[in-house]
């Protein structure tokens, strides 16, 4: 008995690597028309993750990872474009690996590059008097995101905050300018008319990934969902705060 999803029949058998000794859950193992289709489907989930929801649990994202790749398989159909047989759904639990990794690591890569220069360390780099700097950006709650205090005469006393240049830097350059395929290009119409607050929240936490590495001289710190889905939600906490500040656009 025959089944279909997404329009290809399930009797049709699965292909095999396009790339001898590749396993489904890695991109080289599909042929390019397929690359490219999951390529789609990935800015699918970049696009979403950057706009709606970054911490997306596991489970979570494979149910919306066959939603994009029916979004992208009906996209490429109405367009008339091939879509070929044998590998979706056949992989589909494989597919649903294709993991964010690539992106976080390249967010991380461009949040690396502005800490590094946005932030005031130590003209001689003594590590302690940076490892000190580190500390104090890290302990004040949000402090790594001010700039300063506003000195609007209506204003004063109140905190810069989420106005740091090393945030707006690693926004603008990352989902707006870096490539031809930033997301702020891909998708103008979530992220040219307002800035999703995600976008602002997941950049903020990815700097804190950085300055938190940068303390515990790791190489790398693992960014879960378990260990900073906290810091995520403080900061959208604090945008929502500075909704609330009276006359100013800081809180």
């Amino acid at each position: 008995m025959s089944q279909s999803l997404g329009g290809i029949n399930l009797l049709i058998p699965p292909v095999g690597p396009a790339i001898q000794g590749a396993e489904p859950w890695q991109i080289q193992f599909y042929k390019p028309a397929v690359q490219d289709v999951l390529k789609h489907v990935k800015q699918f989930s970049y696009c979403d993750t950057a706009s709606i929801n970054s911490f997306l649990l596991h489970a979570h994202f494979n149910i919306k990872a066959i939603e994009y790749m029916e979004e992208v398989i009906s996209e490429r159909q109405s367009q008339g474009l091939l879509v070929t047989d044998g590998w979706w759904p056949h992989y589909m639990n494989n597919i649903c690996k294709l993991s964010l990794g690539n992106w976080h690591s390249a967010l991380r890569k461009k949040a690396h590059i502005y800490v590094t220069q946005c932030y005031k360390w130590d003209p001689e780099n003594y590590h302690e008097v940076n490892l000190s700097i580190m500390k104090d950006l890290l302990g004040d709650c949000g402090a790594f995101l001010r700039d300063g205090i506003d000195e609007n005469m209506n204003c004063q006393g109140y905190t810069n905050n989420l106005t740091h240049p090393a945030l707006a830097s690693l926004i603008i350059d990352f989902f707006y300018t870096s490539s031809s395929l930033s997301l702020g290009k891909l998708f103008p119409e979530v992220f040219l008319a307002e800035l999703p607050r995600v976008t602002v929240a997941i950049a903020a936490t990815v700097l804190k990934v950085i300055l938190d590495e940068m303390v515990s001289l790791q190489s790398e710190v693992n960014f879960r969902v378990s260990t900073y889905t906290l810091v995520y939600l403080e900061i959208l906490g604090l945008m929502k705060k500075c909704d609330t500040s009276v006359d100013c656009d800081s809180c």
